[in-house]
């Protein structure tokens, strides 16, 4: 893929690839590009260390169930209270058209669910070696697994 420069033009921006017979222009609202030292932006490195910081903690767990049955779902701790106000009675409005489990749907196919393990009959199992990792391998993997 060959390299090309962006230029910003108002709201305007166009992207110049280094073979004259193609330009690329699309329309922004308001925009602001930040390029680094090399020219480049930095967006594909934000949406990794997002996804990678955004953990299990950052969540609140809400129940949408009445009295004794629960129907948990997940939303962030950083929304603002009157935005997570409103989805929170917004899902309790639609709770219904959530499936929380498979008897809720009658009609999947189970060949889509269902694991099936292609084995032989009769066949005696065997056990596999032990594979053995170097020692640093396997902190990293134990630390990993324990996340």
């Amino acid at each position: 893929m060959e390299r090309g420069n962006l230029q910003s033009e108002g709201a305007k921006i166009t992207r110049k690839i280094n073979n004259p017979n193609t330009e690329t222009s699309f329309q922004i609202d308001n925009a602001t590009l930040t390029f680094d030292d090399t020219g480049e932006s930095s967006r594909q490195d934000e949406g990794k260390n997002q996804i990678s910081n955004f953990k299990l903690r950052d969540l609140e767990v809400i129940n949408l169930g009445k009295g004794e049955e629960t129907k948990e779902i997940r939303i962030g701790k950083l929304i603002p209270p009157d935005l997570k106000q409103g989805l929170v009675e917004l899902l309790r409005e639609y709770a219904d058209i959530f499936t929380w489990s498979y008897r809720d749907m009658p009609s999947l196919d189970t060949a889509i669910v269902e694991h099936r393990l292609p084995l032989i009959p009769n066949a005696v199992p065997i056990l596999q070696q032990l594979r053995r990792m170097k020692l640093e391998v396997a902190l990293r993997i134990k630390e990993e697994v324990e996340k």
